[in-house]
C-alpha cells in the first residue's frame, strides 16, 4: 500500500509536537537531538527560517547555523548589471538649433546646421569638448 506524503504544514506541526515532547521529557539541559535539528533544517527549505524557528521555539541564529552546516551558506541572488544604459535627454519646449562651422587651413569652409534632438546632443558634446582642459 502506498503511503501519502504529509503536507509541509502538517510536517511542521508534527515536528513542533516532537520538540514539545522532547522539552517535556528531557532531564537537565541536553542539546537538541540531531534528528530534531535535521527536521528543522529540512523544513527551512520549504518555509522561512523565521517561521520554522518561531513554530518550533528555537533560535533563528541556531537554525541558520545548522542550515549552513548542512547545505552551506544561503546566497542572495545577484541582479545582473545592465550591459547598456540609455541616457535620455529632456525634451525641450522649443526646437533647438546648433550650427557647426569648420574652416580648412586652405580657406575652405563648411557649415552644418542641425535642429531638434540632434542639435541638443551636438551642443552637449561641444560644451563637453570646450570644458576639457589641455
Amino acid at each position: 500500500m502506498k503511503r501519502r506524503r504529509l503536507s509541509p504544514e502538517k510536517r511542521l506541526e508534527r515536528l513542533r509536537k516532537k520538540f514539545e515532547h522532547w522539552r517535556e521529557t528531557k532531564v537537565g539541559h541536553p542539546p537538541i537531538p540531531k534528528e530534531l535539528w535535521a527536521g528543522a533544517v529540512e523544513l527551512a527549505g520549504t518555509f522561512s527560517i523565521n517561521k520554522v524557528s518561531k513554530t518550533l521555539g528555537i533560535s533563528n541564529t541556531d537554525l541558520k547555523k545548522h542550515l549552513e552546516d548542512t547545505v552551506g551558506p544561503r546566497k542572495r541572488k545577484k541582479t545582473p548589471k545592465p550591459a547598456f544604459v540609455e541616457l535620455g535627454l529632456p525634451p525641450s519646449a522649443a526646437a533647438s538649433e546648433c550650427v557647426v562651422e569648420l574652416t580648412h587651413p586652405g580657406g575652405a569652409t563648411m557649415k552644418i546646421s542641425l535642429t531638434g534632438e540632434k542639435a541638443e546632443i551636438l551642443a552637449a558634446l561641444g560644451e563637453a569638448f570646450w570644458r576639457q582642459e589641455g
